[in-house]
């Protein structure tokens, strides 16, 4: 976590993060715990576990988890459910629930015409009714909460299509759209929601799915000229779950280095 963030204590609070074994959710898991939270990591992967691929980035990613998380509960997002009893035991084991942050995803990509039912609607089951799912579960706790907050964690995607992209970026756009609704439902109870939007983001399960030559043309076209990695972006979602953004709801925050800016190449553009 940087040392600017380092000056807001969130001891006492209990946050609960899906998607946790992942990449960027291993890495908002850190930076929560390095903040003082007491996290409960939810995924479909624990250390007797095999990977799956509901996580939210992967599984066998590389990025040293977070120790102190307080406990490891097995999630299935997709089933309320499992989302119901994971944030019940949360509340029963730590007495209440101030954050939740939703990190679970999965891509499944392929040309829409070709994409098959059970493709398309497990997309929108993993990365749009996993949040609803946890929505609900910790609606009732949030609302006991003297400074609740919650946060969606969409993609570049969902702002602006790639070609081939399956119901990845529909289903984040879908995402980004209820996230702003909850806000506006939620927002007399004083309950803030927000959206993270990282680009492309140097986690294990991206290297090895993008040819480095693929990932440099990516970076040159960012006007920061590099790409992010999941601790800036968990950097942003312990920004927005703290007091410095307590005026911050409904909002949408890309952490892509500038990418999402350069949609066009300009003149002499090399790529």
């Amino acid at each position: 976590m940087s040392t600017w963030l380092r000056a807001e204590s969130f001891a006492g609070r209990v946050g609960l993060v899906t998607g946790s074994a992942g990449g960027i959710g291993a890495a908002v898991c850190g930076a929560l715990v390095a903040a003082g939270c007491t996290v409960v990591g939810c995924d479909l992967a624990s250390d007797d576990l095999a990977s799956d691929d509901l996580a939210s980035d992967d599984l066998a990613s590389g990025i040293e988890p977070a120790g102190d998380i307080a406990r490891r509960i097995r999630t299935d997002v997709t089933v309320q459910t499992d989302v119901d009893a994971a944030v019940e035991a949360s509340v029963e084991a730590f007495g209440g629930l101030d954050f939740v942050v939703g990190c679970a995803g999965v891509v499944l990509p392929g040309r829409l015409a070709e994409v098959t039912a059970s493709s398309w609607r497990r997309s929108f089951a993993v990365n749009v009714d996993g949040m609803i799912h946890l929505a609900r579960a910790a609606y009732p706790h949030l609302r006991r909460s003297p400074a609740p907050a919650a946060i969606a964690v969409a993609s570049l995607s969902g702002l602006s299509a790639y070609p081939a992209g399956g119901g990845y970026g529909p289903s984040k756009a879908a995402l980004i759209s209820m996230a702003r609704q909850l806000a506006v439902e939620w927002g007399p109870d004083g309950i803030r929601v927000n959206v993270v939007v990282p680009g492309p983001t140097l986690t294990p399960m991206l290297r090895r799915a993008q040819p480095v030559e693929y990932r440099a043309a990516q970076a040159r076209r960012a006007p920061l000229g590099r790409l992010a990695d999941p601790g800036e972006i968990a950097d942003a979602v312990v920004y927005l779950l703290s007091s410095g953004a307590r005026a911050v709801t409904g909002q949408v925050l890309a952490v892509d280095c500038g990418l999402g800016q350069t949609l066009l190449a300009g003149p002499g553009a090399t790529s």
